[in-house]
């Protein structure tokens, strides 16, 4: 029986417009015109490919249907000449390989993009030296005479460590002191100041640490010159403010780049009020190609957030749209393992009771504030590095349950690092999604912390993707975008399925793969059930919607090796393309062609 069309809400314009990208797909793949009369013709053919639907009950197809933005047929190459008519645009496949997009579940667009249109800089090399550093940041100033504010990203706090140098005011002031210069580490959240901007972010010896990060102190309680986590806020607020016009700029490039990549759903990170509202503002304007949730700041970690309490209340709402979804908010619960911030449930290696300090946020109000943004059906999205605060959150979403019911959002744990084994199964019993970051686990700065910081028997541990699997969680993977590459979700992707270091610089794999399918289902149909849009989107299926990306290679014919070289020829979005490209991905070529694995740290 042949379903009837199903209405997106498109206009003829918008029709005629995908109508004229589609017909540039076909001149990409090889278009073959095979136009034969329809009943209910559809606006687009595609046909003659290896078409992996992600379906258990259909896994493969040859050719799909599309009418007005969703999958009306999906079978063989004979079932869908039914389908064309004489505006139907046929595009023949050539047999390439097909899948559903893609989703990234944790990223941050501003942090990678709004620096350098605000002007803040990154350092030029992956892994600067102390000279370097400070090199750059005399540059910088020469070539930006005045008082302003000099705001660098990119340094690595292990270098200093590994030169004997302690890093903070007294070493920035030596060559820096007449300027504000703030010192952004490639994780985001161990951060470096001079004097000056000490002052002018209002901090002295008697400041106090917030209960969501860290000032780190000399031997007599003096301020270093390190900030830990929220506790960067000052600096941020001290600085002269971002236009909106940068933010609307920031986040069209990361759309654009996104859907060059194959990715058709996103989760933008710890957002603030602005961030969001230029978020709206692409959608208004016809100028989002992917379906995208907002997760506002819990606690000012990156900035005070202003109206914080007014868009938890409602206001969020008025941003809610078919392609955005602002019904998110993000947590902190502490730190990363290089700088023995994250909470553990035993001693790191060669202490009998530090377990990483104390958690950003007290059992109780974890439990009251996920319970009462899971009654409002507001997403938590919770940074948990160490098994210590895997656990609190575990358990702060067993208490929302209890008391609110098992049906509320799917709350997420981002990164999933280091989890207990008794706390594994409870993914799939509490119905909480673990985000995977795949791309640190070659990051030679946290492999080497962790391997030196922590036990051996925590260490074996991490990454527990397969054990989680196979206790029935549905795993998610996201890049953490900028403090890993954004196009390296592809790298990312190879390395779930072989565990192994693409660029051979650590000995042995690290963890257990998982089949390249649980990898493509991780990638789409989770991405999609992560945002609670299964039902719409994630497979390919008749009555979804056509979101899905031609690829340059077979991933089921391939060595898995090779996966990380894949290159998105199409991305289609709502029965569109909206990015198409002729050739490898130049920015996935270059990312392998060099091993960044040395430069990003764990976030």
């Amino acid at each position: 029986m042949r379903c009837n069309k199903f209405h997106s809400g498109a206009t003829e314009p918008t029709r005629q417009v995908a109508k004229q990208s589609s017909r540039a797909v076909a001149a990409l793949i090889g278009l073959v015109p095979i136009l034969a009369l329809a009943q209910v013709p559809s606006d687009t053919v595609y046909r003659n490919g290896k078409i992996y639907t992600v379906e258990n009950d259909q896994p493969w197809a040859e050719a799909v249907a599309i009418v007005d933005g969703a999958f009306a047929y999906v079978g063989d190459n004979d079932g869908v000449a039914e389908w064309i008519g004489d505006e139907t645009t046929v595009v023949d496949l050539n047999g390439r390989f097909v899948m559903p997009g893609i989703y990234d579940s944790h990223l941050h667009p501003d942090l990678a993009l709004v620096p350098e249109k605000v002007g803040q800089f990154y350092f030029e090399q992956a892994v600067p030296t102390p000279e370097q550093v400070k090199q750059q940041v005399r540059e910088f100033a020469e070539q930006n005479p005045g008082d302003g504010w000099i705001v660098g990203r990119g340094w690595q706090p292990v270098v200093f460590h590994q030169a004997g140098i302690t890093a903070g005011r007294a070493w920035l002031d030596e060559f820096m002191p007449d300027r504000p210069v703030y010192l952004i580490d490639n994780s985001t959240v161990h951060n470096m100041f001079n004097t000056k901007a000490m002052e002018l972010a209002g901090l002295s010896r008697e400041t106090r640490d917030p209960r969501h990060g860290h000032f780190l102190r000399t031997e007599d309680g003096d301020l270093l010159g390190i900030v830990e986590d929220g506790a960067q806020a000052p600096f941020f607020a001290a600085m002269p403010p971002i236009p909106q016009q940068a933010y609307e700029e920031a986040y069209k490039e990361a759309v654009e780049r996104l859907s060059a990549i194959g990715v058709v759903g996103a989760k933008f990170s710890q957002m603030n009020v602005p961030m969001i509202e230029a978020v709206h503002y692409l959608d208004e304007s016809d100028q989002l190609t992917l379906r995208v949730e907002t997760h506002l700041s819990w606690k000012d970690d990156y900035g005070y957030v202003d109206g914080r309490w007014d868009h938890i209340a409602g206001k969020r709402l008025m941003y809610r749209s078919e392609l955005v979804n602002p019904n998110g908010v993000k947590f902190h619960f502490d730190g990363v393992t290089p700088s023995r911030s994250s909470l553990m449930l035993d001693p790191y290696r060669g202490e009998e009771s530090w377990r990483g300090g104390d958690a950003n946020l007290t059992q109780p109000e974890i439990n009251d504030v996920v319970a009462y943004l899971d009654q409002l059906g507001i997403r938590v999205d919770a940074h948990c590095n160490g098994d210590g605060s895997a656990q609190q959150f575990l358990d702060a979403v067993e208490f929302a349950r209890k008391k609110n019911g098992p049906n509320g959002p799917r709350h997420q744990m981002t990164h999933t690092v280091f989890v207990h084994p008794d706390d594994r199964p409870r993914f799939a019993e509490l119905n909480v999604i673990p985000e995977f970051s795949p791309i640190y686990w070659y990051n030679s700065e946290f492999a080497e912390g962790a391997k030196t910081l922590l036990t051996d028997g925590q260490v074996e541990g991490a990454f527990p993707i397969a054990e989680i699997l196979a206790a029935g969680g549905r795993g998610v993977v996201g890049t953490d975008w900028p403090v890993t590459p954004l196009e390296g979700i592809w790298i990312g992707f190879e390395t779930l399925v072989t565990r192994e270091n693409p660029w051979g610089e650590m000995e042995g794999a690290w963890g257990t793969p998982i089949s390249l399918d649980q990898a493509i289902r991780m990638m789409t149909i989770n991405g999609a059930w992560a945002m609670e849009l299964e039902d719409l989107t994630g497979s390919i299926k008749a009555g979804k919607s056509a979101d899905f990306i031609i690829l340059d290679q077979n991933l089921f014919e391939i060595d898995p090796s090779d996966i990380a070289k894949t290159s998105v020829l199409t991305t289609i979005f709502r029965g569109e393309p909206v990015s198409i490209r002729d050739a490898v991905s130049a920015q996935v070529q270059a990312q392998l062609d060099r091993p960044f694995a040395a430069q990003i740290s764990f976030h």
